[in-house]
Order: structure tokens, then C-alpha cells, then sequence
């Protein structure tokens, strides 16, 4: 973990003063803005890697939204299931929406699919599934609008309520430990075996 960390903060280091020194900034604040824009892309290069390394891939159903790769990636809608690879923009960008468009709102309603739809008093009642929300962050690196699903609690607790209510979430979120999301699959397991998504695992990578 150290070493990851030591190589990230090495790689941002390197990209931000070779980007200074070429292109002559010299404000504080141009430096700023170069240093979140680099440590931004170098955790996006190092994600990708780690996803790519590891082959990690969802199925889409007939119906649901997916990118394709370009400059702006291209929306379409499948025409029948597709297994997505993460670790590219469009892959990644397809799991982001299908995650706040399909995955979220259904275990909101206590939906799982499994051969259609099947309600799960176990999901829906779950505080951490209860209690998250859709926010818009403005102040991101390239200033782009961003929409992600959060919960309202300070993720780096000080005060005992804080701590009280970050435990909470934490229990309720193992609770979904042997929860899948039904005959949404990742890769079959190496006997051949369907592989169905832990929801956990869904938010690990979200």
C-alpha cells in the first residue's frame, strides 16, 4: 500500500513540475490547479491499470444505457445483454450510470433481478441502501459537474454522533455481505459457474 502511495505521489510530483517548467506557469494558483488536475489523472491511470489487470466485467441487460469510446463518448442503448469491461472511459462511464440509473434506485425499492424482479425486505430496509442520495459536486479538478450518490455523514468522523453514525453505516453496509444483485453477472467462476454480483462489490468499484 505504501509503495502505491509513494509511487502515485512520485508520478504526480514528476508530470506537475515537468508541466510548470514547459509551459512557464508561475501563479500560485496556476500551480494549484496543475497539481489536482495531475494527481486526478494519475489515479484515474492507476485505477484503470488495476481494473484492467485484474479483467473485471459487468453484464448489461437488453434495454440499459452504455457508452462507447470517443470524444464525447457516445450514448446508445443496448439491443440485447453486453458484457462491459472496466478500466476504459466508456466502461467505466456504462457502470457509473448504470450503477445511479439501475443499480441504486431498484435496491432503493428492494428490487433484486432474478428471472424478473423480486423484492428483498433485507435491502430495501437497509439504512446505508436507505440513506443514500444523489448530490451534484461542482468543485471537482476540471470543474465539470459531477453527479454521485453519497451518504450524509462525515467520512473522516471527529465527533462521538459522527463516529456513532459512520459505525452505523458500516454495519448496515456488511449486512449485504451475502446479497448479489440476482442474474446480473460478473465473470463466470474458473468452474464455469454463473458469478452474480455482490452488491458490496458494486460499491467497492463505484
Amino acid at each position: 500500500m505504501m509503495e502505491n502511495i509513494s509511487a502515485k505521489y512520485r508520478a504526480t510530483k514528476r508530470f506537475a513540475e515537468d508541466m510548470i517548467e514547459e509551459y512557464q506557469i508561475r501563479s500560485a494558483d496556476g500551480k494549484k490547479t496543475l497539481y489536482r488536475t495531475t494527481d486526478t489523472m494519475v489515479n484515474t491511470i492507476m485505477i484503470n491499470d488495476w481494473l484492467l489487470d485484474r479483467n473485471l466485467t459487468f453484464t448489461i441487460k437488453k434495454g440499459d444505457e452504455y457508452y462507447v469510446e470517443g470524444y464525447p463518448l457516445e450514448l446508445r442503448t443496448a439491443a440485447s445483454d453486453m458484457t462491459i469491461r472496466l478500466g476504459t472511459n466508456s466502461g467505466n462511464a456504462t457502470f457509473k450510470r448504470w450503477m445511479e440509473r439501475v443499480v441504486i434506485p431498484d435496491l432503493k425499492k428492494g428490487l433484486r433481478h432474478d428471472n424478473g424482479n423480486r423484492r428483498t425486505k433485507a435491502v430495501r430496509d437497509n439504512q446505508f441502501i436507505k440513506d443514500l442520495t444523489l448530490n451534484i459536486y461542482q468543485n471537482t479538478p476540471n470543474y465539470n459537474v459531477v453527479y454521485a450518490y453519497t451518504l450524509p455523514i462525515n467520512m473522516s468522523p471527529r465527533s462521538d454522533e459522527e463516529m456513532a453514525l459512520f459505525d452505523t453505516y458500516k454495519s448496515e453496509f456488511m449486512k449485504l455481505n451475502n446479497e448479489d444483485f440476482g442474474d446480473y453477472y460478473m465473470p463466470k467462476r474458473s468452474n464455469g459457474e454463473a458469478n452474480p454480483i455482490r452488491i458490496i462489490d458494486l460499491f467497492f468499484l463505484y
